[in-house]
């Protein structure tokens, strides 16, 4: 965190991405995307992008209101049922998986890090740290995460080792495995390190094969384990710092 000298001596800041990160709106790259909307301000003054410098004497809005850094942070696990979308509202009326959670956690604005679609289950992270979301999100700190995939046809290992070694591409859109295990010829065990949006059933769908389940079981050193469909429990204070410090400063 860098010093800001005045005629009253020094002031901690901090990028102002970072700020509305630490106010519980999301991850960096999220409220790099809010900046850019041109809906934030600074003591009155509309960003025009993100990477100013603020510090936690300025006035931020984002829209009319103000927002400052939430107090108490907050790490969920939950395990995703089927039947369920990660956002904070629908417009078709589906169940909304942070409804999941208890009460008692409203009052914190937690977010969904990272997603997994409808059709999809497993573990997924609930916090209001902006810090440790982007750390699980963004593919330069390595955290990979473990998914269990059934399918409707046999996989061909030559797929998946082509998979990993080249990368897939589809749409100019380039697919990249970290690791593989074959459990069985119709099931499979995926690391991905980045995870594009909807990855494993688009490069399923591009070979022909339909995936019939598909699970996340593990981000990083945290495994889904016997934690129970619709169930939650909070990350151990292990596991928050070995995310956390993979962390490089401001």
């Amino acid at each position: 965190m860098r010093m800001m000298k005045t005629d009253s001596g020094t002031i901690k800041t901090v990028k102002l991405q970072k700020y509305l990160a630490l106010a519980g709106l999301g991850s960096r790259r999220k409220c790099e995307e809010i900046i850019n909307e041109r809906v934030v301000s600074v003591n009155g003054e509309t960003v025009l992008r993100p990477g100013i410098r603020v510090s936690f004497n300025d006035i931020v809005r984002v829209g009319d209101k103000i927002v400052r850094p939430l107090g108490k942070k907050i790490y969920l696990a939950l395990n995703k049922p089927t039947g369920y979308i990660c956002s904070n509202s629908d417009s078709l009326g589906r169940q909304i998986a942070r409804d999941l959670l208890p009460d008692e956690y409203k009052k914190y604005h937690l977010y969904n890090v990272g997603r997994l679609d409808y059709n999809s289950s497993g573990l997924i992270f609930y916090t209001n740290d902006g810090d440790f979301a982007n750390i699980i999100m963004h593919p330069s700190f390595g955290v990979k995460k473990m998914y269990r995939v059934k399918t409707s046809k046999d996989i061909d290992r030559r797929k998946l080792k082509s998979y990993k070694r080249e990368g897939t591409e589809i749409k100019s859109i380039k697919y990249t495995l970290e690791d593989y295990e074959l459990l069985s010829p119709r099931e499979v065990i995926l690391t991905l390190n980045e995870g594009k949006n909807r990855e494993i059933r688009r490069v399923f769908d591009f070979w022909g094969i339909d995936v019939k389940e598909l699970e996340r079981i593990k981000i990083g050193i945290v495994e889904l384990g016997e934690l129970r469909k619709g169930d939650f429990r909070k990350l151990t204070a292990g596991e928050i710092r070995w995310f956390l410090s993979k962390q490089r400063s401001d």
